[in-house]
């Protein structure tokens, strides 16, 4: 694993361009991803998520990422299934969210 040192003067472009001040770990993720020029950020905050989509990028959750190992036959939909309530279990998602996906998966089953 690499880690990357995110420097001042981007978190402060990033401070300007925000016009706040966010928490160390959600200023050097947006740093990082505009100095590396970044398409796409894999959160599950929704706070980081919404500003993240407000500065240009394409935002994943954990429930996306399920969905897209779906279509990609890598995970079976009992498995999705079983993960997505897991999810809900530990209050990281709704469960009328959930079933959303859930419904979403069938279709890939289906197809």
């Amino acid at each position: 694993m690499k880690t990357v040192n995110v420097s001042s003067s981007h978190i402060n472009l990033l401070r300007k361009k925000i016009n706040k001040v966010l928490a160390k770990g959600d200023e050097a993720v947006l740093s990082l991803a505009m100095k590396e020029k970044i398409r796409e950020i894999i959160t599950d905050d929704d706070g980081l998520g919404k500003i993240a989509m407000a500065l240009g990028f394409s935002v994943k959750a954990t429930p996306d990422l399920l969905m897209e190992g779906l279509r990609q036959k890598v995970l079976d939909f009992q498995k999705v299934e079983i993960l997505m309530r897991e999810l809900v279990v530990e209050n990281r998602l709704s469960s009328v969210v959930a079933e959303l996906y859930l419904l979403e998966g069938k279709r890939y089953v289906k197809s």
